[in-house]
């Protein structure tokens, strides 16, 4: 709390040190709340979320603008401790704030026409709903899985050039590299390795077959992951972005270039090591500490927006290519270790190194449209190629995207009976490689800025992708927003 109080003054004395004669500051933002049953037999509450969304915006005459984003937030519920007393309020009400955004826009610097933003913001390139493939400089957050265009913000360099009206040159400098932030609570199950390629069985053999070769049955104790972030120098960290946007008959179009890391890890060496060996000498129990990277990255985007009759039409496209092949090298346990004889032993039957991302370039892309209906209805559908997960050449899955809503009673009532995800990740072998999710939502807009939402996400599916692995989490949600 003190780390708290010390940032508001900090803020609030950077805001007021510019002149009296500088426009006003605004304060803008919202209240959220956000609250979810997991509806399978005991009802158990799986989400609490409640945040102050502290938008503040001051200009400065002839020279730029200061703009900040802040969330205080009450996030999940009260945490069991047998040692602290309740009476601490950071185990009744857990408590956090953060610092989304926090940068300064200069006008017309050095040269006209050139505006630069220093500090840390949110970069978003891509014309698609939520799901852009060109999107790349901030790292995603998905600590809400289902919020799919959340990203973190980032401490970064944006300068962009206009020329005339439809036309933009924008170059961005990331100095630190962030990586995504994974999903709270069991919701990182979606994220899980797959482990299923692992042996039931271990073949020990002696190197000159003195002892003949013993038959272990596996058992695996646990996974433990370490994080390596790159190495903390200028070669290593830095992400570098350059766009050129251009509106042409009556399309919004861009090309852009990312060369930075994928903000989810990949898996380069994992250790196998022996707990313990049953009495019986039949079964050995083994953990895996797995070391994770961050793979390097160029990335080639284009998009486009427009309006075609009376429908919006727009898509991206991303082409991803790794810098180097990447491979993940399995370290087996040392026989020797278990069996304390005068002679060299070795393991038989755990994988074999793989290639876990190819160097071949790979292609994501979103092809979008959506209609206003006369009758106060509106319709968008989207096909994705690739979610925001997937990668490597020949891995990507398609995914359909549908949302309708319907307003009732001036606009005060708004249905939407069919907010729809249907995926396929086999298309030889559908019923067994899919994932189908349903999310009916009804609101009611109280007034222009407060509105009560209450809906379902119901999730079915088989298969290893993202969704299918937590197909048994369905919700009961309900959220408030009041924005001012």
């Amino acid at each position: 709390m003190k780390k708290l109080v010390i940032l508001t003054i900090l803020l609030v004395s950077a805001l007021m040190g510019f002149s009296q004669d500088d426009d006003k500051l605004n304060i803008g933002g919202e209240l959220y709340t956000n609250n979810r049953l997991r509806l399978n037999d005991t009802l158990p509450w799986s989400w609490n979320e409640n945040r102050i969304d502290l938008q503040l915006t001051r200009k400065v005459s002839g020279f730029g603008k200061f703009n900040a984003d802040v969330w205080f937030r009450s996030f999940n519920f009260s945490e069991n401790d047998l040692i602290n007393p309740y009476y601490k309020s950071n185990l009744t009400l857990p408590f956090s704030y953060e610092i989304r955004e926090a940068n300064f826009e200069l006008y017309d610097f050095l040269i006209k026409n050139l505006d630069v933003t220093i500090g840390r913001q949110r970069i978003a390139w891509g014309t698609a709903d939520n799901i852009n493939p060109t999107d790349n400089l901030n790292p995603y957050d998905f600590a809400d899985i289902f919020d799919f265009g959340r990203h973190l913000g980032s401490d970064a360099i944006d300068a962009r050039y206009y020329i005339g009206d439809d036309m933009k040159i924008e170059g961005v400098f990331i100095p630190y590299f962030k990586p995504a932030r994974l999903p709270f609570g069991d919701w990182w199950q979606a994220f899980e390795e797959d482990n299923t390629n692992l042996p039931d069985t271990m073949r020990i053999t002696e190197t000159h077959n003195i002892i003949p070769p013993i038959t272990l049955n596996l058992k695996y104790n646990n996974f433990t992951y370490n994080y390596l972030l790159p190495e903390n120098k200028f070669s290593e960290n830095p992400v570098y972005g350059l766009k050129v946007a251009k509106t042409l008959f009556g399309f919004d179009f861009s090309v852009s270039y990312v060369y930075g890391r994928d903000g989810l890890p990949l898996p380069s060496e994992s250790n196998v090591t022996v707990d313990s060996l049953s009495s019986s000498l039949d079964t050995a129990y083994l953990s895996i500490a797995t070391k994770l990277i961050y793979p390097r990255e160029h990335i080639i985007g284009f998009d486009f927006a427009g309006v075609i009759g009376n429908f919006g039409v727009r898509g991206e496209l991303g082409v991803f290519i790794p810098d180097k092949e990447y491979k993940l090298t399995i370290n087996s346990p040392d026989p020797n270790q278990m069996i304390t004889l005068p002679l060299d032993f070795k393991a038989e039957g755990m994988p074999e190194d793989s290639v876990v991302l190819s160097s071949k370039p790979y292609a994501k892309y979103v092809l979008g449209v959506d209609y206003t209906f006369n009758w106060n209805a509106y319709l968008n559908f989207q096909y994705v190629h690739g979610f925001v997960n997937e990668r490597g050449n020949g891995n990507m899955n398609d995914y359909f995207v549908l949302h309708f809503e319907k307003k009732f009673f001036d606009d005060k009532l708004i249905l939407s009976p069919a907010d729809i995800m249907a995926g396929v990740y086999d298309w030889t072998d559908i019923p067994n490689n899919y994932v189908f999710v349903y999310m009916p939502t009804l609101g009611f807009q109280a007034t222009d800025n407060a509105k009560i939402e209450v809906g379902a996400r119901i999730i079915n599916g088989k298969g290893n992708g993202l969704f299918s692995k937590i197909q048994d989490k369905d919700e009961f949600v309900i959220s408030a927003k009041y924005s001012f």
